[in-house]
């Protein structure tokens, strides 16, 4: 058996306390009382290190059943990174260092490695390979894709191209009976297999950890019903059943072949991810767009030997930010600006004498055009001349912070348990646990909100910011909240732009120009010394006749101003300022001529452990003007944005 604790890097003190207490220590505490039963536990690098600060007697806990021989510990990467979506030198460094922390802390030389999400690619080989690791735990499902019958899953294979190296198949049939089924459910479904397949002499059981307390209402079931507890008994009482840590079945059970596994994760996983985790990269442009940037650092990091910026770009490499499947992961706005926090850290640590304006040309892994680069002291900019010119990043360099960590609205299959014919009760699952009634797998993972349906709405493009839109004078708040907004009869000014930049000392200029049959737009962006940002439109009638429609200038912002939290319009504006809440950054808009400004808060409708919600992402905002244009008349708009903290 194995057990997985991880916290993400970046997540609340208050949730790693909480996982803590229904988690990890009250599953230890119910361990230590069964001498009898072994098991491997994982915990992350992140983890560790939050035990070590707050509750160190942990630590001598785990020691003392290190010591009995009754568990041991897996290694893996620090900050438990996909290992397949970094290069093979992170992915090394990141599994020495939690091995060293291991032996540091624990006394422990870790053997075995937990994979994170069990995403496992033949690039793996060489990477555990060169790190002295013996063997891993995947799922049955990726025995099954590497040709292996059902009746010769409970075993340990030997890996096709590692020496000495094996991996054990956990069952999925297990990780849906515990802890959601009575105890007797599991026993009866391993005597099954005791007595139909004598053969086999390996039955592997790994899972979450969170399931056993953490989960909604598992406290209750597990702990106070005293699953767990009696699930342990019932081992302990079976003769046929011996339990074992996974560095024990190394040794004792003899290898039944070697298999050669291809790109995969658990059933769930590939289901989420359409086959293969770099889907998710496809699925979440936005998920995609921090990876580059991860692996952009990375590389400049690898001619550096600045160890603290080699740690912020482990850090910013947990997983939990760039996928989802039932939980908040790539949803959970926080997370994913941890990533960037790290990459900017990173970055900082290598470039501190740099004070200077610069402009860059930077191609990111498996692009085919380049981006663009303006930094200064205070501010970076990141600027994409193909898609519509527009910002999609703003580091405040100092706090640390991304502005524009944004995210589309999206469509997910789980939206279908909005429509009316499925309500899901979270009170329904609470009224079975107090019945001592099982509970389904994914029965606790209901609808936690009511009257959700109103924020089903899906978004055509990225939510960057700087985005023109030339719309029909139709067009209202309504529709732009919907992204229902329709171009102007004659087209918008979506698309590639030509770009040239400029830069000095003092300052940085892109300069940008698109045009469709009937209008020009130059769009120039300025990047001066300070943490101000001067932008310039200017609007030409190339076409023979008038036009007439609203020109709107959008900006999305990470900031969640209490002010800007529900649907607003106002006319006649010259300035308009937004404070976050939580990490008090704030931005001035200033204008040399009045807009009209339409505003609203985006949610994302996704699934997290507590159930299905909404989750806030950004404020979305557009300024924006009617206007008539004559024949070669011109309009022109100077904006100013001031950052600060």
């Amino acid at each position: 058996m194995g057990l997985h604790c991880h916290q993400p890097v970046d997540n609340f003190d208050n949730i790693f306390r909480e996982a803590y207490t229904k988690s990890y220590e009250p599953f230890l505490s119910v361990l230590e009382k069964h001498p009898k039963i072994k098991l491997s536990l994982h915990y992350s690098g992140s983890l560790l290190d939050w035990i070590a600060k707050e509750e160190p007697a942990f630590l001598e806990r785990i020691k003392a059943l290190i010591e009995r021989r009754q568990v041991e510990i897996l290694a893996g990467g620090h900050f438990e990174p996909i290992l397949t979506m970094i290069p093979a030198r992170d992915a090394k460094g990141q599994i020495g260092m939690l091995m060293n922390s291991i032996k540091e802390r624990l006394g422990f030389n870790a053997r075995g490695a937990w994979l994170a999400e069990r995403v496992w690619g033949p690039e793996i080989n060489p990477i555990f390979k060169d790190m002295g690791i013996k063997y891993t735990v995947l799922d049955d499902f990726h025995l099954k894709l590497s040709g292996i019958k059902d009746s010769e899953i409970f075993r340990r294979y030997t890996v096709k191209g590692l020496d000495d190296f094996s991996v054990f198949a956990s069952v999925k049939k297990l990780r849906y009976t515990m802890p959601f089924r009575k105890p007797d459910v599991t026993l009866n479904f391993l005597k099954g297999l005791f007595t139909e397949n004598p053969r086999a002499n390996c039955v592997t059981f790994a899972d979450d950890c969170e399931k056993f307390g953490l989960w909604p209402h598992t406290y209750d079931w597990v702990y106070k019903k005293g699953w767990l507890d009696n699930f342990f008994s019932m081992l302990e009482k079976t003769d046929w059943i011996r339990t074992m840590t996974f560095g024990e079945a190394f040794g004792e059970c003899a290898p039944s072949g070697e298999i050669e596994i291809p790109h995969s994760s658990y059933a769930e996983m590939n289901g989420w991810s359409g086959g293969d985790f770099n889907n998710f990269f496809r699925k979440y442009p936005e998920s995609d767009l921090m990876r580059k940037r991860m692996l952009h650092v990375s590389r400049k990091i690898r001619r550096s030997s600045d160890e603290n910026a080699r740690k912020e770009l482990y850090k910013s490499q947990c997983n939990c930010a760039y996928w989802h499947g039932v939980f908040g992961g790539f949803y959970t706005n926080f997370l994913r600006q941890g990533v960037y926090r790290h990459i900017i850290k990173a970055e900082n640590a290598i470039t501190a004498d740099n004070t200077d304006n610069t402009i860059e040309l930077i191609r990111f892994e498996n692009s085919v055009s380049d981006v663009i680069r303006a930094q200064n002291k205070f501010l970076a900019l990141y600027i994409d001349p193909d898609y519509s010119g527009s910002l999609f990043e703003i580091d405040y360099r100092p706090f640390p912070y991304n502005l524009l960590n944004t995210v589309s609205r999206r469509y997910e299959p789980y939206h279908e348990k909005l429509k009316p014919r499925r309500r899901l009760s979270m009170d329904e699952v609470k009224k079975k646990v107090d019945r001592d009634e099982s509970v389904d797998l994914y029965e606790v993972l209901g609808v936690r909100e009511l009257n959700l349906k109103r924020f089903l709405n899906y978004d055509p493009y990225r939510k960057f910011s700087s985005i023109c839109h030339i719309m029909d004078p139709k067009t209202s708040l309504p529709d732009f909240i919907r992204s229902g907004q329709k171009s102007a009869r004659f087209g918008g000014l979506f698309g590639a732009y030509d770009c040239t930049v400029n830069s000095e000392k003092e300052r940085s200029s892109i300069n940008l120009r698109k045009e469709n049959s009937s209008l020009r737009l130059d769009k120039c962006v300025i990047l001066e010394r300070g943490s101000d940002i001067l932008m310039k439109f200017t609007l030409e009638n190339i076409s023979t006749g008038r036009l007439k429609f609203i020109f709107g200038i959008e900006f999305n912002w990470s900031l969640e101003d209490p002010r800007f939290m529900k649907n607003r319009q106002e006319k006649g504006l010259r300035r308009i300022d937004l404070t976050d809440g939580i990490a008090g950054l704030k931005v001035l808009h200033t204008f040399a001529s009045s807009v009209d400004l339409w505003s609203f808060p985006v949610y994302t409708l996704n699934a997290s452990e507590k159930g299905l919600g909404k989750t806030f992402q950004e404020i979305s905002i557009l300024f924006n003007r009617r206007l008539t244009l004559e024949p070669k008349a011109k309009f022109s708009l100077e904006a100013g944005i001031k950052i600060s903290i």
